[in-house]
């Protein structure tokens, strides 16, 4: 093997040193740290996804229920349209007045604009 070949087994276990503003930093490169950055990554990355599907079925759930109630009041709403028209049918009227005593009027008269007699003078 050449010993430049990076991941050779003479250089696993060396070291690169970083220089940091006058500060020393020492960076393993052995396959053991990497290996423990990329399960960490991954348990990161799988939490964060199980998080967003989560939030995502749960929204989901929502809609379902908002358009279960929406449904209902739709329902509802062609229920009291269909008793607001049929209380307002001239049956029904005619009834209502006979049930409170009202009569017909046979004869109107009408007050003309000039009249003051509202005016009380």
């Amino acid at each position: 093997m050449s010993k430049f070949f990076l991941f050779s087994r003479h250089n696993r276990k060396k070291h690169t040193h970083v220089k940091k503003q006058g500060k020393v930093i020492i960076f393993a490169l052995n396959f053991k740290n990497i290996n423990y950055i990329i399960v960490a990554l991954v348990i990161v990355l799988g939490s964060v996804y199980i998080g967003i599907v989560n939030s995502t079925a749960d929204k989901g759930f929502e809609v379902d229920e908002m358009q279960n109630r929406i449904a209902e009041l739709k329902k509802e709403n062609k229920t009291l349209e269909l008793e607001v028209s049929s209380a307002q049918s001239m049956q029904n009227i005619k009834r209502a007045a006979n049930d409170m005593q009202l009569v017909e009027i046979t004869d109107a008269e009408y007050v003309s604009g000039s009249s003051t007699m509202a005016l009380g003078e």
